[in-house]
């Protein structure tokens, strides 16, 4: 996705959502606004295409709108890492791989 439109992408976001940054840090985030979030990590990172950008937000919202208990949550994030993994290409999945080694340490640090 081309850099002009990631940013006016975002500050839409940003303006649909009456996000301001004084407060945006504290506040709960919204399903829709995680969604949004790590959509445009996934992006940042892996450099996805339009279709795979609609696919994983798509996994996303299933996933989040998922009314799961704590355990079959756990069980559901195994099945959608899954279903991401098989919208990206091999070079994408060895980062995504990379990325969730690193977010898996990070959480047993904590």
């Amino acid at each position: 996705m081309g850099r002009m439109k990631r940013i006016v992408l975002t500050l839409s976001l940003f303006m649909f959502l009456g996000v301001n940054g004084t407060n945006a840090k504290n506040a709960p985030k919204s399903d829709a606004e995680r969604i949004a979030m790590r959509v445009e990590r996934l992006d940042k990172k892996l450099e996805l295409t339009e279709p795979q950008e609609k696919s994983i937000k798509e996994l996303l919202e299933k996933f989040y709108l998922s009314n799961s208990t704590k355990e079959s949550r756990r069980k559901n994030l195994k099945d959608l890492n899954s279903d991401i993994m098989k919208c990206l290409n091999s070079e994408q999945q060895k980062t995504y791989r990379k990325m969730l080694a690193k977010n898996r340490k990070n959480k047993r640090v904590r």
